[in-house]
């Protein structure tokens, strides 16, 4: 998995989306039984010394339709099948995993206002806590917020009749399919099309009538490796 982040010191991240950046990535072998991850410098055109730390559960890649996050100089990977996430401090070129095992949290899918933001669903609810990584380990900031989905969005959506995809039986059920930084928007797919959440307010509106939405992935600005040359080098 990758992530970007801005390489601009005191940049306040409003309109820097043509400035230096980094690429985190992080991978796992569960043949070795390692986490590893490196990252990449637009301004010196080249992938980092790779780092990487035994893997305390070689059963659990990284989910690689997951949601990462970023606060600061840390980049945070969700893990499959695993109440763990992976901690890359690049400033620190430091390499970590975060049990939450006790923490009755959710998916990871993305970071507000310097949180963690993390999400999960039942009895028609969506459920959501923002969680602090600090020196005492990751805790809870605030109570956890509980959206009422049956009286935000129609009855259609919450319809979870299964489906054939690709000779795969799906659930049409709501599902949470990705998360917007900055604005505090969660995405929603429903059988009834494409839904977003307001963190704060609980806020739902319709924005695609696509059902089967695996993963959202908001962007304002995106690169192009036509505008550099031979582009980025892999790692």
């Amino acid at each position: 998995m990758a992530a970007v982040l801005c390489a601009q010191d005191g940049c306040d991240h409003l309109n820097c989306h043509d400035g230096p950046f980094l690429v985190a990535f992080a991978g796992s072998n569960e043949l070795e039984r390692t986490m590893f991850a490196s990252f990449y410098s637009s301004e010196a055109a080249e992938w980092s010394k790779m780092i990487s730390i035994e893997n305390p559960n070689a059963t659990s890649a990284m989910e690689e339709t997951g949601h990462t996050a970023v606060v600061g100089n840390k980049v945070y990977f969700p893990r499959e099948s695993s109440r763990r996430i992976v901690v890359y401090d690049v400033g620190e070129q430091e390499l970590s995993a975060i049990n939450l095992q006790d923490q009755p949290c959710g998916k990871l899918m993305g970071e507000e206002d310097g949180a963690l933001v993390f999400a999960s669903m039942g009895d028609s609810k969506l459920y959501l806590r923002l969680m602090e990584d600090g020196p005492n380990g990751v805790v809870a900031r605030g109570q956890r917020r509980v959206v009422e989905l049956q009286t935000s969005l129609p009855p259609s959506a919450l319809s979870s009749t299964y489906w054939m995809v690709r000779k795969t039986f799906v659930s049409g059920g709501p599902s949470l399919v990705g998360f917007a930084s900055g604005a505090g928007v969660i995405f929603l797919n429903t059988e009834a099309g494409l839904f977003t959440i307001e963190v704060c307010s609980g806020q739902t509106k319709k924005v695609h009538r696509k059902m089967f939405v695996q993963t959202v992935i908001p962007y304002v600005s995106f690169y192009s490796r036509d505008h550099v040359g031979d582009g980025m080098p892999l790692p």
